[in-house]
C-alpha cells in the first residue's frame, strides 16, 4: 500500500514492519496538483490542501481510497461530495493541552526572533547563541529577563 502525505514527516516510525510506503510532497494539494495522487491509496492532508470536488473527483478516478486529514476541522474538503467515492477521517479533537504547549512554542520562537533580530541591528549577530532568557507570569502579564 501507498500513502501520499503532503509535508509533514515523521510516519516512518508507524509503518515499520509493514508494506506500506509513503512517499512525501512539498507542495499543497488542489486542482493543479492532484495529478500526482495517481497510483497512491491514501492521501494525508493538512488545512492548507483544498479538496473540493473537483480534487475529489480526480482523486477517486485515480484510484485513491482514503483521504486522511491531520487536522479535527474538514472544512477545506467535500465531505459530501466524497461521501460514496472516497472514505474520509479525521483527528477527532484535540488536546487542550497540546493547544496551549503550541501557543507557548510560537511565544518563545517569536521572543527568540525578536532578540536575534534586536541583536543584529544593534551589530550584535551571535546575541541569542551566547544568551539566556528566563520568563516570568506575573498575573496577566508575560515579561522576560534577557541577559548576556
Amino acid at each position: 500500500e501507498y500513502i501520499w502525505i503532503y509535508i509533514f514527516k515523521g510516519f516512518e516510525k508507524y509503518i515499520q514492519g509493514t508494506d506500506i510506503s509513503i512517499k512525501y510532497f512539498e507542495t499543497h494539494l488542489n486542482e493543479d496538483t492532484v495529478s500526482l495522487a495517481k497510483g497512491y491509496d491514501c492521501v494525508c492532508v493538512f488545512v492548507n490542501d483544498i479538496l473540493n470536488k473537483t480534487v475529489v473527483d480526480q482523486l477517486y478516478e485515480n484510484g485513491v481510497q482514503m483521504i486522511a486529514l491531520r487536522c479535527a476541522g474538514f472544512n477545506n474538503v467535500d465531505v459530501k461530495h466524497a461521501k460514496d467515492k472516497i472514505k474520509v477521517v479525521r483527528v477527532p479533537a484535540y488536546s487542550p493541552y497540546a493547544v496551549a504547549e503550541h501557543t507557548i512554542a510560537l511565544l518563545l520562537t517569536s521572543i527568540i526572533a525578536a532578540l536575534t533580530i534586536g541583536g543584529k541591528a544593534l551589530g550584535k549577530s551571535t546575541a541569542m547563541n551566547k544568551s539566556t532568557f528566563i520568563l516570568f507570569k506575573f498575573s496577566q502579564t508575560l515579561s522576560f529577563i534577557y541577559r548576556k
